[in-house]
């Protein structure tokens, strides 16, 4: 192979290993993007989610305590009865959403415990509505608080079902935001190594590569200077008349002529030595 085709050669070499460590960081770069971009984007809207529904049944309990303390105070009673209601109807359209899942972030087992936690939802609205229903007769009211009784502490107990299944759904929505939220970490630990096995990758690579570099450096002058070392030894012999060694072919194009050259010269030498002995 000529000098030239051995220098293009390593070029070349050179260049498809910088286009393959190119494209092999830009793959992993882009798998690493997809990775966050789908996992920890979605986890978070995920999560972000499951707190709110958390945060609405817990705000409907409280509205509910507030409404049976001051059930027998109409202006109060008002108040908290529509806070209530504007919270159940956010709940209701949140829990909703979820389970139609649009946007796919959650898996079908996500979509049945929504399920529950709607009916749970609505079992204990169903009981606070009736509730509210017997009680918007302020006479029925006064009839009881004439007899002795706890209309906030019957109310209370009238609702008991539907406070259970509602604090069920709210722990499995708290369990439900801690297990996403740990996914969430051990998302991240995974982006981490991804991150560290990137680096590593990108390390071995300059690391081949500059030792690839050093060895095209020194093989490809090295076979030439050993070619023009030789050369000069055949010129110099034949120089001082030693005839007998052929000159060797050279490996390099470049240098095939010289030796030719050299070697017609030894051979018209020796004929013409003949010649004179005899």
């Amino acid at each position: 192979m000529s000098i030239h085709h051995k220098i293009l050669a390593a070029f070349a070499l050179m260049a498809t290993f910088l286009v393959a460590q190119s494209l092999l960081s830009l793959y992993n770069h882009t798998e690493l993007r997809n990775l966050v971009e789908v996992g920890l984007a979605k986890n978070h809207e995920a999560v972000s989610r499951i707190h709110a529904v958390t945060n609405d049944m817990q705000q409907l309990r409280r509205y509910e305590k507030e409404y049976f303390i001051y059930i027998t105070n109409l202006m109060n009673k008002a108040k908290y009865r529509r806070e209530w209601q504007d919270t159940y109807d956010h709940l209701h359209a949140a829990l909703a959403e979820m389970i139609a899942d649009a946007d796919g972030r959650y898996s079908d087992g996500d979509r049945r415990r929504f399920r529950a936690w709607k009916q749970a939802a609505e079992f204990y609205g169903g009981e606070f509505e009736q509730i509210l229903e017997d009680y918007n007769n302020t006479l029925k009211i006064k009839e009881q608080r004439e007899e002795g009784q706890s209309v906030s502490m019957e109310a209370n107990e009238r609702i008991h079902d539907g406070k259970t299944r509602l604090s069920e759904a709210l722990k499995d929505a708290l369990e439900m935001s801690r297990t996403k939220a740990a996914e969430s970490i051990a998302l991240l630990g995974e982006v981490d190594q991804r991150f560290s096995e990137i680096k590593l990758l990108s390390l071995s690579l300059t690391g081949i590569g500059i030792l690839l570099a050093i060895f095209l450096l020194f093989v490809i002058p090295g076979g030439v200077n050993r070619t023009l070392r030789r050369l000069i030894a055949d010129a110099e012999r034949l120089a001082k008349g030693e005839l007998s060694i052929p000159i060797e072919h050279s490996p390099l194009p470049e240098f095939e002529s010289l030796a030719q050259s050299l070697e017609s010269l030894r051979k018209d030498r020796l004929a013409d030595s003949y010649r004179r002995g005899k």
